[in-house]
């Protein structure tokens, strides 16, 4: 028998989680990027209603 911290699991557990964390983070990145860029339209569009009106 050998103890857990000895073992790959441990590492491949922290390497997994830490990937989880990089994708997230790019994911979030992703979203507030078409976050913004939805914003930038709607107040695009709207000005170009208001201004042709």
């Amino acid at each position: 028998m050998f103890s857990c911290s000895a073992c790959p699991c441990k590492a491949t557990k922290s390497l997994i989680m830490n990937t989880r964390l990089k994708s997230l983070n790019v994911l979030e990145n992703s979203l507030s990027r078409e976050v913004t860029f939805m914003n930038e339209f709607v107040s695009y569009s709207v000005r170009n209603l208001i201004s042709s009106t």
